[in-house]
């Protein structure tokens, strides 16, 4: 077997679950472009230009929030300390010249997704962008303890299907007006549910 063809049977085994051959087969397409990326869009229409720069910031969208999602299950399993003898910050400080402020931030992201699944199917589907899941994290996190499971589960809900309206500033603006819909009549007074002529609501996107 030559060098080469055991450097290949070596990755298929490292690659052995889907995600992992979905992000090696990513980095070979990406690769793929660095042969004259400019010339192989010279002719492209002013709408494919628009649809690839669409498609772009998804997949980048989508790929932040998937790495935030492994960074997180790297640091908690201790895949880090097994495989390199050096914690998660450590290692990508070495590896991907990140910042521990960098790679902090991407644990306490996919820390927060872990406990909220459907804001996590959502991101990772590209329904919702990553300033977006930081937004509805924050808002949900300031949510009062005395909320049941059942009414956090349909916070968060709501606030997945608020994304196709908001931007991430207006999400952020979100959370008295979950309370007035979610909270128990009992403990505080409340308008109707939804928007009232004297809620002021935040601006929509591409307001």
């Amino acid at each position: 077997m030559s060098e080469a063809d055991r450097t290949v049977g070596d990755m298929e085994r490292e690659w052995g679950t889907r995600t992992g051959q979905a992000m090696a087969g990513i980095l070979g397409l990406l690769d793929g472009l660095l042969d004259g990326p400019d010339e192989d869009r010279a002719l492209a229409s002013d709408a494919e230009r628009l649809a690839m720069t669409e498609a772009a910031i998804e997949a980048a969208d989508r790929l932040r929030i998937l790495a935030g999602v492994l960074v997180a299950e790297t640091e908690a399993h201790g895949s880090d300390l097994a495989v390199t003898g050096l914690g998660v910050v450590s290692w990508l400080a070495d590896t991907r010249r990140m910042t521990s402020r960098e790679v902090w931030a991407l644990v306490h992201e996919g820390r927060d997704l872990a406990a909220l699944p459907a804001l996590r199917a959502a991101g990772l589907a590209g329904r919702v962008s990553p300033p977006q899941v930081r937004s509805i994290s924050r808002v949900l996190a300031q949510l009062p303890d005395e909320l049941g499971t059942e009414q956090l589960r349909q916070a968060e809900l709501d606030m997945v299907a608020y994304a196709t309206e908001f931007d991430s500033q207006g999400l952020s603006t979100l959370s008295e007006h979950l309370l007035e819909v979610l909270a128990p009549r009992s403990s505080r007074s409340r308008r109707p549910s939804g928007w009232s002529a004297n809620c002021a609501a935040p601006a929509r996107t591409g307001n």
